[in-house]
């Protein structure tokens, strides 16, 4: 007789991994998302002058596979010349990739974001604007809170610890520079980004 066969795996088995592994993610995300937080409130910046269309480049592409898998179409405004700017490259893109990530994450399958880096009163601008459901005044006001997070209605679960929003705006402000999200329930929401354009 040979070895017995092995057994066949429990019908609870497997969603008890699934929860374990769900647990896993969310725990080294919020490790992630607090060391990045530290490292944005941090003294030292690594500054070089770049140029902010290419950052938010950057953050479409890194995010292609998420805009993908939900069919949504992620699209960047073609960027007259350069917008140059000063400061940590890995911190801003890190800072878009986390608006853009959020945009993704709250529009509809099958929907749009559309981002856009100019010039406008002397400042470069950012805004990134998604089709999702919107905020209310109330949640507005506690946006940039740590740990806060925007239930969608119906209550459907949004993967994150609420702090994306948190980072995006210690490393603007660290910048010299300010973030404003306008938006209207059902109407989506805009991010917009000012930072101070490079010296001369």
């Amino acid at each position: 007789a040979g070895a017995p066969a092995p057994a066949a795996p429990s019908a609870v088995a497997a969603p008890v991994a699934d929860r374990i592994a769900g647990y896993a993610r969310r725990t080294l995300s919020l490790a992630d998302n607090f060391v990045n937080l530290a490292r944005a409130e941090a003294a030292a910046y690594a500054a070089e002058v770049l140029d902010l269309g290419e950052v938010l480049l950057d953050a479409v592409d890194d995010l292609w596979p998420q805009s993908s898998a939900r069919q949504i179409a992620v699209v960047a405004a073609e960027t007259d010349g350069e917008v140059l700017v000063e400061g940590d490259r890995a911190l801003l893109t890190r800072a878009l990739i986390n608006l853009v990530d959020n945009a993704i994450k709250y529009s509809p399958t099958g929907g749009r974001v559309d981002c856009a880096v100019r010039i406008e009163d002397g400042q470069a601008i950012c805004t990134v604007a998604d089709q999702g459901e919107g905020m209310s005044p109330a949640q507005l006001a506690n946006l940039f809170k740590r740990f806060h997070r925007v239930r969608p209605k119906g209550g459907e679960r949004i993967d994150g610890v609420g702090l994306g929003l948190s980072f995006v705006h210690a490393v603007v402000q660290r910048h010299g520079g300010r973030i404003d999200c306008a938006s209207t329930l059902g109407q989506g929401a805009s991010f917009t980004v000012r930072l101070p354009l490079a010296s001369a």
